[in-house]
């Protein structure tokens, strides 16, 4: 017995043809029947005390190799890809160099001729300030932003250099009033004073608004606080004592006596 490689369906050994399907025993497998998966399914079913079998086969499809035009065409596509995407490069470059304004070099210019030379290139400037520790650097464009191009009217940021205004505060705490005003004369910091009841040395320094060491802009005022001498408190007036009052009234008595002494004469 065998089995029939299409169906498989049980045949007899002599058999040259299946009894089901008629494939030929005789016939090698060809290419198609080489590349042919078989997939099998078996069902059992008991009928009247016997057993029937169904065998259902599916087969499968045949692979395929890609042809010579398809692979062609397949080639085509992505070179068309790979030249729209250089194309749209060019393009967008195009437009950067042509659309967008050169800007103009203006650093170690002053501010006002830097903002000059770029409103004449149809450009706008703003300032940032940077201390600088040199005055030739004072007022002068140290860096500006941007690249080589800019859209119109683009806003091109200039850094320019200027001196430190601030100062550095003393620190005047318990010095007299007179080195403590030679100390903020000698740094520039302006200040006023206000005076306060205290039992330490008069025009004494108690303290100041602003501790020391710290940088302030030089028009800021530091507050110093001064020492005064306490006012002495007076006691409430004294009352008459009791024998003033006798005395007093004792004049007024015989003063009132004379009087009617007199009237009566």
């Amino acid at each position: 017995m065998k089995y029939c490689p299409r169906c498989n369906t049980l045949n007899e050994d002599d058999a040259l043809f299946c009894k089901r399907c008629g494939f030929s025993f005789e016939n090698d497998y060809d290419d198609n029947v080489t590349n042919t998966k078989v997939k099998t399914k078996t069902k059992v079913k008991r009928k009247g005390g016997r057993d029937k079998t169904k065998v259902k086969y599916k087969e499968g499809k045949p692979e395929r190799k890609m042809s010579f035009f398809q692979k062609f065409m397949m080639f085509f596509f992505i070179l068309l890809c790979i030249v729209l995407i250089g194309a749209c490069g060019i393009l967008v470059y195009h437009i950067y160099e042509t659309e967008n304004i050169d800007i103009p070099n203006v650093i170690g210019e002053s501010y006002d001729d830097a903002c000059q030379t770029l409103r004449e290139a149809k450009l706008n400037c703003s300032q940032t300030q940077k201390i600088v520790e040199d005055k030739e650097d004072v007022g002068i464009v140290l860096k500006q932003s941007g690249g080589s191009k800019a859209a119109e009217n683009e806003v091109i940021k200039l850094t320019v250099g200027v001196l430190d205004s601030r100062v550095t505060v003393p620190n005047v705490k318990g010095m007299s009033l007179e080195d403590a005003l030679a100390e903020f004369n000698k740094e520039g910091v302006k200040y006023k004073l206000e005076y306060e009841e205290s039992n330490e040395d008069e025009n004494t320094v108690l303290g100041q608004s602003v501790r020391g060491g710290k940088k302030i802009e030089n028009t800021e005022t530091v507050t110093l606080i001064i020492a005064k001498a306490k006012e002495e408190v007076q006691g409430p007036e004294e009352s008459p004592s009791d024998d003033t009052l006798d005395t007093t009234n004792e004049g007024t008595n015989t003063a009132n006596d004379t009087s009617d002494t007199t009237t009566t004469e």
